[in-house]
């Protein structure tokens, strides 16, 4: 009897050790720049109509990699335009431009003009503070982002069920499956009258 308790108390630290040495990060959708975006932080920004996001003519994003999209862009392109000449993008800068940019609209009627539908408002005003920060980009020559990137240090590390994130491309690599547990498959479906 004796000789079992030790045994199980033997596999229970091995046990115990294992565990410890792994890092599962469960919950964690991504860290950005230093801080942890977790899976609750991502569902924070999505209502029930949430609506994958058009990025081009071919190309859409489901609804959780825009969340993420948005939350590595906004504070990435902060830290490339105020390396650029333009300067620093200080957060009283980007809230004028808001306002101005809004015109008396409200963030979620300027989003649904870009075609985001079915976030939060506290998203929305996100992506308009977004569509500011890239407008402003296009303002630099190539070789100027260039420049401005190398000074520029900043991390991400995505959950892989993501996909990938790169500065050349800016946006999340991924494909229509990306953002859903592992456990769920999603199948295509035919389109009807094909």
């Amino acid at each position: 009897m004796r000789l079992k308790l030790l045994g199980a108390a033997v596999v229970a630290v091995l046990a115990a050790a294992t565990l410890s040495a792994c890092q599962t990060n469960v919950g964690e959708a991504a860290v950005i720049d230093g801080h942890r975006v977790s899976e609750s932080d991502v569902s924070s920004y999505l209502t029930s109509s949430a609506q994958p996001v058009a990025l081009s003519q071919t190309t859409t994003t489901p609804a959780r990699v825009f969340v993420l999209d948005v939350l590595i862009l906004r504070p990435y392109l902060k830290k490339l335009i105020s390396a650029s000449p333009i300067g620093n993008v200080s957060e009283r800068k980007l809230a004028a431009a808001h306002q101005e940019q809004l015109n008396g609209k409200s963030d979620k009627s300027v989003a649904a003009q870009i075609g985001v539908h079915g976030y939060s408002t506290a998203f929305d005003k996100l992506v308009v503070d977004l569509s500011i920060l890239l407008e402003v980009r296009s303002r630099l020559s190539s070789a100027q982002l260039a420049a401005a990137d190398k000074k520029v240090s900043f991390g991400v590390s995505l959950n892989p069920r993501y996909g990938s994130w790169t500065r050349k491309g800016l946006f999340i690599d991924s494909d229509a499956s990306a953002g859903t547990p592992g456990f769920l498959k999603l199948q295509p479906t035919a389109v009807a009258g094909s």
